[in-house]
């Protein structure tokens, strides 16, 4: 659970794709870096409802806005597109 004082945010990402759907939840890994910020709790589901996996994860925003990249990878392999996501840090 968020402690109600913290920053943290919680992102769910889902991604679809052919192979995807063919793969166990436990041969794919979630990889999230992030710019001005902290990443925490990576996990990936599988959702057999959009034929894919879904992407979990905990941001601890820096001080101003954070750049997020998010990719699924098997092994060393990256088996997704790259999704970038810019966090606007409130004011």
């Amino acid at each position: 659970p968020l402690d109600q004082k913290s920053d943290d945010r919680i992102f769910c990402v889902d991604f679809t794709d052919g192979v995807l759907a063919e793969l166990a939840e436990d041969e794919v890994s979630g990889i999230v870096e992030a710019r001005n910020g902290s990443v925490r709790d990576v996990r990936v589901q599988k959702d057999p409802f959009i034929g894919g996996m879904r992407l979990w994860f905990r941001l601890t925003p820096g001080e101003g806005d954070t750049d997020i990249r998010m990719s699924l990878s098997r092994g060393r392999q990256q088996i997704t597109e790259s999704v970038l996501y810019l966090f606007l840090k409130e004011e």
